[in-house]
């Protein structure tokens, strides 16, 4: 019986130490820690260590003005060549017209995707903010 006594207590007494240790290795890492945070809020204070803050709402925000932008350009580029190929056409220069009427026509179509892109970036904000 006391065989099995000294195991069990043996056995306890060796997770208490197990446990002592981590204990000290956790303060020691505390410790560090705290002294790691101090010199970041030294430097901080001091001046040598800048934060730099991302802003996912402004970040979502320059990728509409973006692609608006893109989407207005498109268009201007759309028209001026609708102009273009409409007076090269009513002066009979066909083939340059029709060379313009086509350049146009990738335009316009990228005014079209453009237009579908902002609508999406507008819903995926609306899901995010909640204003749906």
């Amino acid at each position: 019986m006391t065989g099995r006594r000294g195991r069990i207590n043996e056995l306890a007494v060796k997770r208490r130490a197990a446990t002592v240790d981590k204990l000290k290795v956790n303060r020691a890492g505390q410790a560090d820690r705290v002294e790691k945070l101090a010199g970041i809020i030294q430097r901080l204070e001091q001046g040598d260590l800048k934060l730099r803050v991302r802003a996912l709402e402004s970040e979502r925000a320059f990728q509409r003005v973006a692609a608006v932008q893109k989407t207005i350009g498109n268009a201007v580029a759309a028209g001026s060549l609708v102009n273009l190929a409409t007076i090269l056409y009513l002066n009979s220069i066909r083939m340059p017209a029709m060379i313009a009427y086509a350049v146009c026509t990738f335009f316009g179509l990228q005014v079209l995707v453009g237009i579908i892109k902002v609508k999406k970036l507008d819903q995926r904000e609306r899901l995010i903010t909640g204003t749906a």
